[in-house]
């Protein structure tokens, strides 16, 4: 019997540490949260409509947000979206989308939609009123400086401006971007990103006129000087190649006349 409370002493001993640890094993859930206020957006526009919202964070992990937009006029139903704005738990900003009805006049219905971890959820629906229609006549030179797989430098014949994305591949999410000093950061979110496709802006002024449209090829280009210099190496190779051709034929052809010269028919 008086081995019996040693026993019993040692297996309250062994399950201590099993019963400490399933005390304090506990788990929280990642939260997932959005609060989306202050929708504002102009009832009638000429050219440029610009939606904004305030994002805010509820949730308890960090977010990439945007605003997706869709307007249909007429028959058409066009897909834009805002720049991606990280938010930390806790944090808020204002997202802003920007779209131009491109050659209509008219009513303009609209759905807007927030973008963030994954999740799209419908904020408000409305209607605005384009009063003028918007035609690009002219085009804007630009010429790619560095290409990735998010975002590409440019360099355009503008000094400040804004670029409004137009068409791009399908499925990929293109945001607008702003011109300082003929220079510009476009930024996209393709499925996969592949060199070589093309997006198609509007570009606008200081003053929110429309300059015209550029074309950015997703492909680094080389400046006017290194395509002068290219294209002089490659002509300097060619006149180097027609020297040489020409020179084994002058050689391959004097021998030839001077055997003819010195050849003389029997008598």
């Amino acid at each position: 019997m008086a081995g019996r409370p040693a026993l019993v002493l040692l297996v309250t001993l062994l399950a201590l540490p099993l019963v400490s640890a399933l005390t304090f094993e506990v788990s929280v859930d990642n939260e997932v949260s959005s609060g989306e206020y202050d929708l504002n957006y102009s009832s009638e526009v000429e050219t440029l409509q610009s939606i904004n919202v305030t994002f805010d964070n509820k949730g308890s992990i960090g977010c990439q947000y945007r605003l997706k937009g869709e307007f249909s006029q007429g028959n058409d139903t066009i897909t834009r979206f805002s720049p991606a704005y990280p938010l930390f738990p806790g944090s808020h900003t204002t997202a802003e989308l920007q779209y131009i009805p491109f050659n209509y006049t008219g009513q303009v219905n609209t759905t807007v939609y927030s973008h963030y971890c994954e999740r799209e959820e419908e904020i408000d629906s409305f209607t605005f009123n384009v009063t003028e229609k918007t035609i690009f006549n002219g085009t804007v030179d630009t010429r790619t400086v560095d290409v990735g797989d998010r975002q590409t430098r440019v360099e355009m014949d503008i000094g400040n401006g804004t670029m409004i994305p137009e068409e791009a591949p399908t499925f990929w999410k293109v945001s607008g971007t702003e011109v300082e000093n003929g220079e510009a950061i476009i930024t996209y979110d393709p499925p996969i990103f592949q060199e070589g496709r093309t997006i198609s802006y509007t570009v606008l002024d200081e003053n929110r006129s429309v300059v015209g449209t550029a074309d950015v090829l997703l492909e680094e280009q080389p400046t006017a000087w290194e395509e002068f210099r290219n294209n002089l190496e490659e002509n300097s190779l060619k006149l180097l190649a027609m020297l040489v051709v020409a020179n084994i034929f002058i050689l391959t052809v004097k021998p030839a006349r001077r055997k003819i010269k010195s050849f003389k028919a029997p008598e």
